[in-house]
């Protein structure tokens, strides 16, 4: 595992711009829920992590190409009981907002339960306001 730590620090302080920008709006639970970043689940490492609603959150790189090592990782996850949502640098880049909302959605569908309740009966969040970015890490 020692290799893994070392991976962990070395991409947590390598971020894309994509990448801190996402990570500046999710830190401090700012969509209702905890988000980790930089989380090893497994033998793989995720860019972003929100444990209590099983999400897994990615960035792709513009040259970013499936490879079989993606359909092994991303069928390790989903069989772990985790979602995968994926949004291109460029999506974050020039579309924060939309991204957010996006997660915002992916969460509440991790919690929602019937009659617009999560599964311990509160009432659903409201959507995130803008919050300005701040920087990362």
């Amino acid at each position: 595992m020692p290799g893994l730590v070392d991976k962990i620090r070395e991409r947590r302080w390598a971020m894309t711009d994509a990448e801190r920008l996402l990570w500046s709006r999710l830190r401090n639970g700012q969509l209702g829920v905890v988000f980790e970043c930089r989380v090893p689940v497994g033998p793989y490492l995720v860019d972003f992590l929100c444990r209590e609603r099983r999400l897994v959150v990615e960035v792709l790189d513009p040259s970013a190409v499936a490879r079989e090592e993606d359909r092994e990782r991303d069928a390790f996850l989903r069989a772990a009981g985790f979602r995968l949502r994926r949004f291109p640098a460029y999506e974050v880049m020039l579309r924060p907002e939309a991204v957010m909302a996006a997660l915002w959605l992916a969460t509440e569908a991790g919690a929602a339960g019937e009659g617009g309740q999560d599964q311990v009966g509160r009432a659903r969040r409201q959507p995130p306001t803008a919050a300005p970015a701040s920087p990362c890490p």
